[in-house]
């Protein structure tokens, strides 16, 4: 008889944990572009994961891409601390040093194209059309290192990375913070990081250099970016939001990213509570 309850009480948990798991909402993590003010999302990751919290989607733009497309394949945060902190602005800069970094460190977690990542995983940039005009592209197939480094390709710095025939430019330009792409993979649940301190923030090239004076017309008054910004922020269940001032796209330095880490630690430990009913999970102290 014993036996029996016992065998029935095991199967009522199974049963219990099974039914949880499957009512558990798809979260997805959206990681904003910034420069060196990538360090804060870091940070914010860092606290996530003491809160037992696990996304099952990542989508990224310009860092956020960089530090996104790392996590996705299995790097542990800690390790991309390790790379973050020992970056400079020489480094970030320099497209064949860039590259070497991310590709050795895709290589080390088996990962070469978006198919090998452990959490699926999106970026965006933008295509550079020859209409003079800009257009948003989402990357999701192909090979990582490719990707990463068109969502990164910042006018001004770099060339644009080709891709399928189009030549693709930083992701900032036209979706810093992409929700949106998170919600069409499927998230039912957003936790974002915005490093943008406002809307226009981190626009410090010329489209008319860069892309004509269509290009320019268009963004001096139609402005997509800013009004896609505000809806994607509306549509987040937590929005981590780190206060950044007196930091900038080329603050690579131990001291500036050591600072920023801690800033994004801070800021995501206010949401300690819901990033653990995100997912429905036990709750734990504040650490």
């Amino acid at each position: 008889m014993k036996v029996a309850v016992k065998t029935f009480l095991i199967c009522l948990l199974i049963a219990v944990c099974s039914c949880q798991q499957a009512t558990q909402p798809k979260v997805g993590l959206v990681l904003s572009g910034g420069g060196a003010k990538g360090a804060a999302e870091i940070g914010a990751i860092k606290i996530m994961e003491k809160t037992g919290f696990k996304p099952d989607y990542i989508v990224g733009t310009s860092i956020g891409s960089f530090i996104g497309g790392m996590y996705a394949s299995g790097v542990p945060i800690r390790d991309i601390e390790k790379l973050f902190v020992s970056l400079d602005r020489m480094t970030m800069i320099s497209k064949d040093t860039l590259e070497f970094i991310i590709d050795s460190v895709l290589s080390a977690h088996n990962v070469t194209n978006f198919e090998d990542t452990k959490i699926p995983f999106r970026c965006v940039a933008v295509e550079a059309t020859l209409t003079r005009q800009v257009e948003e592209v989402v990357l999701d197939s192909g090979k990582m290192l490719t990707a990463i480094r068109a969502s990164m390709a910042y006018p001004g710095l770099f060339r644009p990375v080709e891709i399928n025939g189009k030549k693709l430019f930083d992701g900032g330009i036209l979706n810093n913070l992409p929700v949106d792409v998170a919600i069409d993979m499927g998230a039912e649940k957003i936790v974002a990081v915005d490093l943008q301190q406002s809307e226009t923030e981190g626009l410090e090239f010329s489209p008319k250099d860069e892309f004509g004076i269509g290009g320019l017309v268009d963004w001096a008054f139609v402005r997509p970016d800013g009004s896609k910004h505000r809806r994607n922020v509306d549509s987040t269940d937590i929005y981590i939001h780190p206060t950044l001032q007196g930091y900038n796209f080329t603050s690579f330095n131990e001291e500036s990213i050591r600072k920023m880490i801690e800033i994004g630690e801070n800021e995501a430990r206010t949401h300690w509570v819901e990033l653990q009913q995100i997912k429905q999970q036990p709750l734990l102290p504040i650490e």
